[in-house]
């Protein structure tokens, strides 16, 4: 082979491997089987890659829709929570306030401990001696009958100068009624205790 045509074909063969610049006329209009085949290729990688493609975008939806599910389902854990949370200091609360008002309609305390002394005397010393049950109707406000209950223990008490002696009555009669309770109770349990030895 003449030296001409070893230097056209090495020409050939190095311009072809540089993606086709300098490119001779069996290249011309991709006819050569080799460009078919490199395309084909080509072709075949750029489905391949479509596909994967649209996997992961199927796939990147799919769990975007997980997530803003689970977004939702975490929004309304939470939410229940601080409803229960709210509902369990409201009744915290509740709870404290009606302990709080039922130790205040049995004892009363502040301005009214002297009220409260004078009271705990007369129910031990002249009514619970006499009482050992309360009449019916013993609570209503009376200051006309002379021997009511209301009547009697207004009369070992004084009524603030702030509220009527009605309003304060309405008071007065829960701490009597507590006291009385208690009195009958120490009572039982003293009469158990001489009977069962406790």
């Amino acid at each position: 082979m003449a030296r001409g045509d070893k230097s056209a074909q090495k020409t050939r063969r190095s311009t072809n491997g540089r993606g086709g610049a300098g490119k001779t006329d069996e290249c011309e209009g991709g006819d050569c089987e080799a460009c078919k085949a490199c395309y084909a290729l080509l072709a075949s990688k750029l489905e391949a890659l479509t596909d994967q493609n649209e996997t992961l975008r199927l796939d990147n939806e799919l769990h975007d829709e997980k997530m803003r599910s689970l977004k939702a389902q975490i929004e309304h854990v939470v939410a229940q929570r601080d409803e229960l949370d709210a509902q369990l200091t409201d009744k915290r609360e509740k709870r404290k306030n009606q302990d709080e008002d039922r130790w205040a309609l049995r004892y009363l305390t502040g301005t009214d401990a002297l009220t409260q002394e004078k009271l705990s005397m007369f129910m031990k010393d002249v009514v619970w001696p006499n009482m050992k049950f309360l009449d019916v109707g013993w609570e209503k406000f009376d200051l006309e009958t002379e021997d009511s209950m209301c009547s009697m223990i207004m009369e070992e008490i004084t009524v603030p100068d702030d509220t009527t002696a009605e309003m304060y009555w309405k008071k007065v009669r829960k701490a009597a009624f507590y006291k009385f309770i208690t009195l009958k109770s120490q009572a039982l349990r003293k009469v158990k205790a001489g009977v069962f030895g406790e």
